[in-house]
């Protein structure tokens, strides 16, 4: 390879690097706006099941929570596989 082939061949790498940091600024854009969301679902969720005297729902309620749970406390839950 001569050098012009190797600049060509860095100038490609540096555009592929380029758009790859592009893409996962995006997507952890849209992970953070993901997990925003679900906190404010988890905190209606839990405002409403502290001031809700009715039963009917209850466990739905519960069930809908601990998912939320799931999904915004895993990393301070010890999971042994």
């Amino acid at each position: 390879m001569n050098s012009g082939e190797y600049i060509e061949l860095a100038e490609g790498l540096k555009e592929i690097f380029e758009k790859n940091d592009r893409e996962k600024k995006i997507h952890i854009s849209k992970f953070n706006n993901l997990y925003k969301n679900v906190c404010v679902i988890y905190g209606l969720i839990r405002t409403f099941q502290e001031n809700d005297d009715n039963l009917e729902y209850q466990h739905l309620i519960q069930e809908i929570r601990h998912i939320c749970s799931l999904s915004l406390f895993s990393h301070l839950i010890d999971i042994d596989d």
